[in-house]
């Protein structure tokens, strides 16, 4: 299956695997084939692998005191 995506500032913003089908004729023309593992949020460096975001790490939520 090939996919497809359109890319802003080297991040592929939309993928689809039919553009045509699933997005305005303007915005279908702004994709271009990608490897199959590209999804949204992927990076395209200027050798142009692509690399998947890196995940954003989780802070504990603070508790609030007890009172005593």
């Amino acid at each position: 299956m090939t996919n497809f995506a359109r890319i802003i500032d080297h991040i592929a913003v939309d993928v689809s695997t039919d553009p045509q089908a699933h997005f305005h004729p303007q915005l279908a023309s702004e994709f271009v084939a990608v490897p199959d593992q590209v999804s949204w949020g992927w990076r395209r460096d200027a050798a142009g692998h692509w690399q998947a975001p890196v995940p954003m790490p989780v802070q504990a939520e603070s508790q609030p005191a007890e009172a005593s």
